[in-house]
């Protein structure tokens, strides 16, 4: 009698995991997620920049964050090594990837603080720090580079130690001249308070989109109008809306013309409506 009860505590508990599993999986959404990766010099640089993080992810850009603790983490090979603490423990994952590797996965990257050093490093075509290397890669594939033009050049690290906040005369002048030679590689500079806004511009301007890109948008507002499909100058293009999406009759008739094949998605289903703009 016992073992029976055990079994079927055991039946119901298994049935109960699947269940949740299900459930989670479909509360998934139901369409292709971007990322952006935000790579800080410390573990409490982030704080600075909640704000840029809370509007990347409320218009359905999902971030990952790496943090570079004082000069002891870093990758060496494939493997990354990290220090955890005062006592310098060393955290070992053999799995984790190469920084080069990283930039595949992710839209852009957001490197909001580049002191005097890396930036050196970065304009001489240097490696062998995670920020150099990141950078490098991101050009590489052509994937947009943002930074801080409202930043010191003084690592945090640095700034704490030595207790300053700026750079002697000589120094900044060599940081603007590393700037202006990022610039001129491809590295996007903004204001800390407009991240997003220049990433949105970035991502929008037709040479910095793959061919994929260029083929397909999402919409994530209630309402669909004739201005927003004008600014985003869509043409030839597959339009993802929600089912509650309300479409002005305007913007209809521009889909129409335009030749945008409009598709609603609802809990996992995508459907068509192509054939209805024509």
């Amino acid at each position: 009698m016992i073992n029976n009860k055990r079994l079927r505590k055991d039946e119901l508990q298994n049935l109960v995991e699947r269940i949740t599993l299900e459930v989670i999986q479909d509360m998934k959404p139901s369409y292709p997620q971007k990322k952006i990766l935000f790579v800080f010099c410390d573990s409490s640089t982030h704080e600075s920049y909640l704000d840029q993080m809370i509007l990347f992810k409320k218009h359905s850009f999902q971030y990952d964050v790496i943090t570079l603790d004082s000069e002891t983490s870093g990758w060496l090979g494939n493997a990354y090594i990290q220090s955890t603490g005062a006592c310098q423990v060393i955290a070992f994952d053999s799995l984790a990837p190469a920084p080069i590797e990283l930039p595949i996965a992710y839209e852009a990257i957001i490197v909001p603080e580049i002191d005097l050093d890396e930036a050196t490093r970065i304009t001489m075509g240097l490696k062998g720090t995670v920020q150099s290397e990141l950078v490098f890669s991101s050009l590489l594939l052509g994937k947009p580079v943002i930074s801080c033009v409202d930043f010191s050049g003084i690592k945090r690290p640095d700034r704490r130690t030595l207790q300053t906040i700026e750079l002697p005369q000589p120094y900044r002048q060599l940081l603007k001249k590393r700037i202006i030679e990022l610039k001129e590689m491809g590295v996007y500079f903004a204001k800390q308070s407009s991240l997003f806004s220049t990433f949105r511009e970035i991502a929008a301007s037709p040479e910095n989109q793959t061919e994929e890109q260029m083929k397909e948008h999402f919409y994530e507002g209630r309402l669909l109008t004739l201005k927003w499909l004008s600014s985003n100058r869509l043409t030839n293009q597959a339009l993802f809306v929600k089912k509650t999406t309300i479409i002005t009759p305007s913007a209809r008739d521009y889909m129409k013309e335009k030749n945008i094949n409009l598709i609603v998605y609802n809990n996992g289903s995508f459907e068509s409506k192509g054939e209805e703009n024509k």
